[in-house]
């Protein structure tokens, strides 16, 4: 479940998926866009997942009580990068 697959969902649909309404969801982006920001400082290497992808794996993660395992595989990528996104 990735930003792009979801995004274009109806507001139910999105709110049965995440436990947030869509506009809580930009409200949460855009915060953590303006920390971001604020920070300014860039350390390692840019991140595979968009700011939304991360959101949504924590979502999931709360949401569903799944490990973070099953989140790796679905999304396709290793355990240890699910675990410093939540």
């Amino acid at each position: 479940m990735l930003w792009e697959s979801i995004k274009h969902v109806n507001r139910k649909q999105f709110r049965r998926k995440t436990g947030v309404t869509p506009a809580l969801f930009k409200e949460m982006v855009n915060e953590l866009k303006q920390e971001k920001q604020n920070r300014d400082t860039k350390r390692g290497n840019e991140s595979q997942f968009s700011l939304e992808d991360k959101v949504l794996i924590l979502l999931r993660y709360y949401r569903e009580y799944v490990t973070q395992l099953s989140i790796a595989v679905d999304v396709g990528t290793s355990e240890s990068n699910i675990c410093r996104i939540i």
